[in-house]
């Protein structure tokens, strides 16, 4: 027995949303075997051949749903998030990959949806506590790891279905809807606490941005598209984002310490900052047009660097 693991698997998964309790004490076993040993296989985690068959045959019974298991621990984390502070919410969507030869039933295509590639995509928002970095010494303030706050999984079917028209290809149901949902199932912000949606490029999405600011979130998302922008009062078009961005003056600058990757040694970037507001025009959907929808106004935030080594591999 490990005291805090166990007390941190009982708090966090005694909510599991199941309706024998037996089911409940296997998730609290099983989450409190899984902190201690992290990254290991079941039959590992176990310590007896009855606890590995209990374990498989809990996730194979229909009501050990990834939500109704982690209904507890999702409650726990949101409950924690309501106190006043800065919270971010780091989300992305990760791989899950069985590849192989032989198929395996309710999984789909990964990846380039290559032969073989195989697996689930699920898509997860990270709750830390966000510490002011101007009452730490460190040029990378640390962060209290909370949980998750939510987490999806989906399955891709394959992109091209028989005798698919092109009307029918606009109306697919598409991954990048995944997003927008997690706004709703995380909820409005409470008052006096700030939550930050932090996201790379996939999140630049107009749906997710707006679900964003419906709840009371705030957002840092890595611009993907060149989006047209609009100006605040007429709404007529008045340029391209990247432009708009990349004229503004530098307020001021820091420096980066870039670890090695492939071909390009660690070094140090010395990085120039801009901000400035922008109104990003609502896009085009098919059967609504841009009738329904209005510019979003939000800050475009440029970092970037003027020198570099290799100018091809300058930050920006």
């Amino acid at each position: 027995m490990h005291p805090e693991p166990q007390r941190w698997a009982e708090e966090h998964f005694a909510g599991a949303k199941l309706t024998d309790i037996r089911r409940v004490a296997r998730v609290k076993q099983i989450a409190e075997a899984m902190a201690v040993h992290p990254g290991c296989s079941i039959p590992k985690l176990c310590r007896n051949p009855y606890a590995v068959k209990a374990t498989y045959h809990l996730f194979k019974h229909e009501e050990a749903t990834p939500d109704n298991m982690q209904a507890g621990h999702w409650a726990v984390v949101l409950q924690e998030m309501q106190q006043p502070g800065v919270y971010l919410c780091l989300e992305d969507t990760t791989e899950l990959s069985w590849s192989g030869k032989q198929a395996i039933a309710g999984l789909g295509p990964i990846g380039n949806s290559a032969a073989g590639l195989q697996g689930v995509f699920l898509h997860t928002v990270l709750g830390v506590r966000w510490q002011d970095a101007l009452q730490t010494q460190s040029t990378r303030p640390p962060v209290e790891v909370l949980g998750l706050g939510d987490q999806q999984y989906y399955v891709r079917t394959p992109c091209r279905q028989p005798r698919e028209s092109s009307q029918e290809r606009l109306k697919r149901a598409r991954e990048s809807q995944v997003w927008p949902p997690a706004s709703e199932r995380l909820g409005r912000a409470p008052a006096g606490v700030r939550w930050i949606r932090v996201a790379d490029r996939e999140a630049d999405i107009y749906e997710y941005v707006v679900s964003c600011q419906a709840l009371g979130h705030g957002f840092v998302i890595r611009a993907a598209k060149d989006r047209a922008l609009s100006h605040p009062e007429t709404g007529k078009r008045t340029g391209r984002l990247f432009a708009t961005a990349r004229s503004a003056a530098p307020l001021g600058e820091f420096t980066l310490e870039l670890r090695q990757r492939p071909q390009h040694p660690a070094r140090t970037a010395h990085l120039l900052v801009s901000a400035t507001s922008v109104a990003l025009s609502a896009p085009w959907r098919p059967g609504h047009g841009r009738d329904r929808h209005h510019p979003i106004k939000c800050t475009a935030v440029r970092v970037w660097e003027a020198t570099a080594p290799d100018a091809g591999a300058r930050l920006e």
